[in-house]
């Protein structure tokens, strides 16, 4: 499948395992956005080509570290399939809008990602909160589909472990 053969292209272990939850993920998405208009009218395949594995791009040039911050993480994109494959690293997924603060909650639930923390609020609250860390990666990571852009998400790699 599609999603094994990108995780195996970045040398992701246990490919198989994580593709199997990051189909989950897609049925999850499918489940839940037509009540909570997370990502659009899309079909299986157009979620997984577009959605899905423009998420695990970063995959490819992880800079390591031990902490993540998705900034506007919506739907959970890229910060969810970015937990499946480092399930060593902790995420924070930020997103201040409660539907969807909510759906990543039970999608990080259902997945048995305990590597996700769901932070329902403003980055600036976030920042707040979290210490300073000097040894940082920031990505962003685009979502286009033809020639026009449709979301810019931040990714926020931090290569010392918060306190």
């Amino acid at each position: 499948n599609s999603i094994q053969d990108f995780l195996e292209l970045g040398q992701i272990q246990d490919a198989p395992g994580k593709s199997a939850t990051l189909s989950d993920f897609v049925d999850l998405l499918l489940q839940f956005n037509a009540s909570m208009n997370l990502i659009g009218p899309m079909t299986r395949d157009v979620i997984i080509d577009e959605l899905i594995l423009d998420s695990l791009v970063p995959a490819f040039i992880w800079p390591g570290g031990n902490t993540a911050v998705d900034v506007g993480s919506g739907a959970g994109l890229p910060g969810i399939p970015l937990a499946v494959a480092f399930p060593d690293v902790q995420f924070c997924l930020v997103e201040p809008r409660k539907k969807r603060a909510q759906f990543l909650k039970i999608a990080s639930h259902r997945l048995g990602l305990k590597n996700i923390e769901v932070f329902e609020k403003l980055l600036f609250a976030y920042i707040h909160l979290e210490p300073d860390s000097t040894n940082l990666t920031l990505a962003f990571v685009f979502f286009a589909n033809n020639d026009f852009l449709i979301h810019v998400n931040l990714l926020i790699v931090f290569n010392d472990k918060l306190n």
